[in-house]
């Protein structure tokens, strides 16, 4: 039997290189573009977590929720959720499964004027980065580790 969470024919399975697969080749494979991730990725520094019994039933309550939405507003389900509603739907599948955390009407999940209004008095800027420093040993293209290696532990600079 077929299963569209685990096989779509559209996309060829993705392929691990160097033991990880990309989340946007995942999500492509699977069809699942949801505007927030649904278990915890990797930037390929550490191995993930597995996805929780909870995230599991986020996921399969905000795929059930923005197909509805999408069929109602004349769309597929990847443009509705890349849409306002798409995101309140999205806080709505989460609210369902973790408690009331996000204020969302239902309004907001099928109407795009309601997603915004009351919203335009708001300013994010998210500052969040992330920085990999691959030749972080090194100053000005010397690697203080090898230079502390080859200075040994009887050098002054290893005393000082």
């Amino acid at each position: 039997m077929s299963n569209s969470k685990t096989r779509n024919s559209a996309c060829p399975k993705p392929e691990s290189k160097n033991g990880w697969v990309h989340k946007c080749d995942l999500d492509d494979y699977l069809g699942r573009h949801f505007p927030i991730p649904t278990q915890v990725v990797s930037n390929e520094e550490f191995y993930p977590l597995p996805q929780t019994a909870k995230q599991r039933a986020v996921e399969h309550r905000m795929s059930e929720m923005a197909s509805a939405n999408a069929k109602k507003m004349g769309m597929d389900r990847r443009r509705f959720l890349g849409t306002s509603c798409g995101m309140a739907t999205a806080f709505a599948a989460m609210n369902s499964v973790f408690g009331h955390f996000f204020k969302v009407n239902a309004a907001e999940m099928s109407n795009p004027a309601a997603a915004t209004e009351g919203k335009r008095d708001y300013f994010i800027f998210d500052v969040q980065t992330h920085h990999v420093e691959v030749d972080r040993w090194k100053v000005g293209g010397v690697s203080v580790l090898e230079f502390r290696r080859l200075c040994g532990h009887e050098s002054g600079l290893a005393r000082a």
